[in-house]
């Protein structure tokens, strides 16, 4: 498994191994967004508070799909916590609310999971990373809230570290895994991907990643 140590500090620094590409984008959080609103699905593992899980943009095809096939366990709205007002009626951390009328249509995904959901505001203080794609992910869609999946959340071992980490990117259904300023993604002309994708859409994917 690559380690997050082998990627110089040079933000075009370049590893590659076992069909998984490393950068170290500028920008990681435009990037990861930039991903997530092109249908990707990317993990995220923040070793500071040691949690991690997945991020779909619940407008898509592909969050419908994932809800469909492994029910609701582990998936929750992320959103930013200073936008949470104006999207649910809850402001505590990983407590139920019921989004706004306004923005029911716009979720997506996120209300097939119930009238009432389990939401996650996220701060600049508890996950830096996290607010940073969301603030990013905002930018580019006007909406503040991504699908969150907890790694502990699909039955398999406790994520409890960066190597746990890798390995359920691995092993999951995931395109890409931020890890500590790295960002690793399956690259199709190197590995089998685990998610039935065309190879051309993989590709592209790819090479945005090594322009970072």
């Amino acid at each position: 498994i690559l380690e997050s140590g082998e990627i110089a500090a040079t933000p075009s620094a370049e590893v590659v191994r076992y069909g998984i590409r490393a950068t170290r984008p500028d920008d990681i959080a435009g990037v990861v967004a930039s991903a997530l609103s092109n249908g990707r699905i990317v993990g995220i593992y923040e070793a500071r508070i040691g949690r991690g899980g997945t991020l779909l943009d619940p407008r898509r095809l592909e969050a419908h799909a994932m809800l469909e096939r492994d029910g609701t366990l582990g998936f929750a709205p992320a959103v930013i916590a200073e936008r949470a007002p104006q999207v649910f009626d809850s402001l505590r951390a990983w407590t139920v609310g019921t989004a706004r009328p306004e923005w029911r249509e716009r979720l997506g995904a996120a209300l097939r999971l119930d009238a009432e959901v389990r939401v996650r505001p996220v701060s600049s203080d508890d996950a830096p990373r996290l607010h940073s794609i969301l603030h990013a992910f905002a930018s580019i869609t006007d909406l503040p809230v991504v699908l969150e999946r907890s790694f502990d959340g699909d039955g398999g071992r406790r994520v409890t570290s960066a190597e746990d980490a890798l390995r359920r990117f691995l092993q999951m259904r995931i395109d890409a895994l931020v890890l500590d300023g790295v960002l690793f993604e399956k690259c199709p002309e190197l590995h089998q991907p685990t998610m039935r994708r065309s190879s051309r859409t993989h590709i592209a994917w790819c090479s945005r990643s090594r322009s970072g």
